[in-house]
């Protein structure tokens, strides 16, 4: 069976070309899921470039044969001439950089880099950016995590985020998992369970009749069951990397399958 790899560089669509490998960009590369968002991509022989405000860091976490084989770009994300030289060549873009606690630069950044990805990237013009639980919706609803009550400041980057995507031509994947971890390996992909648009969670339908109050408390108590690691989330990403793919402009929960 053909490798990840091997379909993605087989393509002629939207600009992969037959015998090079697959040239990926990661913004946010030294951060919780950047470091296995290298490794993941490294495994599918994919060329990958990372955008690192400086290399010490990146340095530390990959010592050895991995550092070798990456393009390191210096940079500011808030410099675009960076930014723009960084992208040049590129076929596609993951975007795991985040502000953990200030709401507004966490929006600054990604709307710096989706808005360079939107302007230079060519042909495929596909673009992995990253959210959480709130940017999906309840169950039975319409209603985003990010517009219930008590939802903290920094969760409503996600809407923001998901706004943005929609009024690009990117061709873009959200991804929203819940809480992560580190497992040091990976379950096999038959076992992740993913959705479109809704947070990964079965509730019986009657719950759409429940005031909008309760629906954070209900989301509460699924949370420990939506963990899922940084690494089944990267290898995920990775393997679905293929323009116009069936996650292409939609939001996308992930989690592990019960039973």
């Amino acid at each position: 069976m053909a490798s990840t790899a091997d379909k993605v560089n087989l393509l002629s669509k939207g600009g992969y070309v037959v015998g090079e490998k697959l040239k990926v960009i990661i913004f946010g590369a030294t951060g919780s899921m950047g470091r296995c968002l290298i490794p993941a991509a490294l495994e599918r022989g994919f060329q990958i470039s990372v955008f690192v405000r400086n290399s010490a860091k990146l340095e530390k976490l990959f010592a050895g044969k991995i550092i070798g084989r990456l393009n390191v770009c210096i940079g500011d994300v808030f410099d675009s001439a960076a930014v723009t030289k960084a992208l040049a060549g590129q076929a596609a873009v993951v975007n795991a950089a985040a502000h953990r606690t200030d709401r507004r630069e966490f929006e600054n950044i990604c709307r710096a880099v989706i808005t360079a990805a939107d302007k230079e990237l060519i042909n495929s013009r596909r673009l992995w950016q990253f959210g959480g639980l709130p940017g999906l919706d309840v169950p039975h609803t319409k209603i985003m995590g990010t517009d219930l009550p008590f939802m903290p400041g920094i969760f409503k980057s996600h809407k923001v985020n998901y706004q943005l995507l929609k009024e690009t031509e990117l061709d873009w994947s959200f991804i929203c998992p819940g809480p992560m971890f580190y497992a040091g390996g990976n379950v096999p992909a038959e076992k992740i369970y993913v959705t479109e648009g809704v947070m990964p969670y079965s509730v019986a339908g009657w719950t759409k009749w429940l005031p909008k109050i309760a629906h954070p408390f209900i989301m509460r108590s699924h949370l420990e069951k939506l963990a899922i690691s940084y690494e089944d989330v990267a290898a995920f990403i990775m393997n679905n990397m293929e323009p116009n793919s069936s996650y292409s402009k939609k939001r996308i929960g992930i989690a592990y399958k019960r039973g």
